[in-house]
């Protein structure tokens, strides 16, 4: 018998740490946030941006993600110096947080995480 979801939307904080620097870049970024979107929301990918920030100040420089699809938002900041990816995914598709977070390294090259779950109602 599955479980029932109480809950209206799923809020899923990803802090990935000693990801992989090759990884940084708009093109593996992208194609990140077009993946988890088709993930979360079977295939109803809608559009994802990837933009540089911080050029020229070395401890915030790295890239950000925004990504959705008709039920999901992905956010993401991923930053050169610290070598670390910060991953929001807010989704009111159900979906396996576990499968989220291995893709979400799978991604970057890293098993290294933290996550916070936010159940939202």
């Amino acid at each position: 018998m599955s479980e029932e979801i109480t809950y209206w939307a799923l809020d899923l904080s990803i802090d990935l740490l000693d990801c992989n620097l090759d990884k940084f870049n708009i093109n593996d970024i992208k194609s990140f946030g077009q993946e988890m979107g088709e993930f979360l929301d079977q295939g109803k990918w809608l559009s994802t941006e990837v933009a540089k920030f911080g050029e020229g100040e070395e401890l915030m420089e790295g890239f950000r993600l925004v990504s959705y699809t008709h039920a999901c938002l992905i956010t993401g900041h991923f930053v050169t110096f610290s070598k670390k990816a910060y991953i929001n995914i807010f989704s009111c598709q159900p979906y396996k947080p576990s499968e989220a977070i291995e893709l979400c390294g799978d991604s970057f090259d890293t098993i290294t995480y933290e996550c916070k779950k936010n159940m939202r109602s």
